[in-house]
């Protein structure tokens, strides 16, 4: 059946306006601005919806009507899901060209361009596109994508939100082995991974750091060889240390050897890590065979 965006603008409050449509087995999916100019502040953004996003049921708790949720899930429509890959399809002839003429970096920052602009790529969410996406388009793998994301985010060009990607903002940032430390100290105790926790927790102290301190970027606090990612020196030092304080615990406090885990299974993955790092080490040079003295002519 047809949207019926009349109806949905009434339940929602906005005005809806239907940028692009599509059918796909008689099922209607269109990519519809919301606009609603008397909010405060004023709202807009892009959805891309289908019929299952205007189904609607009551929830019902005791007898009483406590909300309403959809019957089918639109997240997982046949007809959106295919509506999507067809956007996709078409996005990557023209981010091909850009991939080929002036390389990865650049066609990521014109993909994150174009979505800033209003441009429906095939994403999820019309308004912002995941690293997952970005690969996609431009048919490379998410380590690939991820890796060039990084060199932007050192350029000060580009950023990410979680797998999200986002303007890069200039202020004082922990290095990602660090942020990542904290996620895991706040998050570990709730269920790691729990939700937004730890990123709130990194992005407070960040904050406060860039408001009262001197520091007012991660380089300057911790020179550049250790931004945005730790030197691999220091991280292997750390480790060390961290290593060694675990041990020294464990081997005094029932308890702390009880939190530890298993010891025998953390030998067993260090020895595992071991054997990567002697494979990066190079060949010793094998032993230098004797010379021979030339014999002395004899009269």
């Amino acid at each position: 059946m047809p949207l019926d965006l009349e109806k949905e603008a009434a339940e929602c409050g906005c005005t809806l306006t239907a940028l692009r449509r599509w059918r796909h087995d008689g099922h209607e999916v269109a990519l519809v601005r919301y606009e609603k100019k008397d909010a405060d502040p004023p709202y807009a953004d892009m959805h891309l919806v289908c019929e299952c996003d205007f189904l609607y049921e009551d929830v019902v708790q005791d007898g009483k009507v406590v909300g309403r949720t959809h019957p089918k899930d639109p997240h997982d429509c046949r007809a959106k899901k295919a509506v999507m890959a067809e956007v996709r399809a078409e996005a990557r002839k023209t981010c091909a060209e850009v991939l080929r003429k002036d390389g990865l970096k650049a066609a990521i920052l014109d993909v994150q361009a174009r979505v800033k602009a209003g441009e429906y790529l095939g994403q999820t969410y019309a308004s912002m596109i995941y690293v997952q996406e970005v690969a996609d388009i431009l048919g490379k793998e998410n380590r690939a994508v991820l890796d060039a994301i990084d060199a932007l985010f050192a350029e000060e060009k580009l950023d990410l939100n979680g797998m999200i990607l986002i303007d890069h903002e200039k202020r004082f940032r922990f290095p990602k082995e660090v942020q990542t430390m904290f996620r895991i100290l706040v998050e570990e105790p709730l269920g790691w991974p729990n939700g937004d926790a730890g990123d709130c927790f990194v992005g407070t102290l960040e904050t406060a750091i860039h408001a009262h301190t001197p520091y007012q970027s991660g380089s300057g606090a911790f020179w550049p060889h250790n931004y945005p990612h730790v030197a691999p020196h220091h991280l292997a030092q750390l480790a060390r240390y961290f290593l060694a304080f675990a041990h020294d615990r464990a081997s005094r406090d029932p308890a702390a050897l009880a939190d530890l885990g298993d010891p025998a299974e953390i030998a067993a993955s260090l020895d595992a890590l071991a054997a990567r790092f002697r494979a990066l080490a190079p060949p010793k040079p094998g032993p230098s065979k004797p010379r021979k003295r030339k014999k002395k002519k004899t009269r």
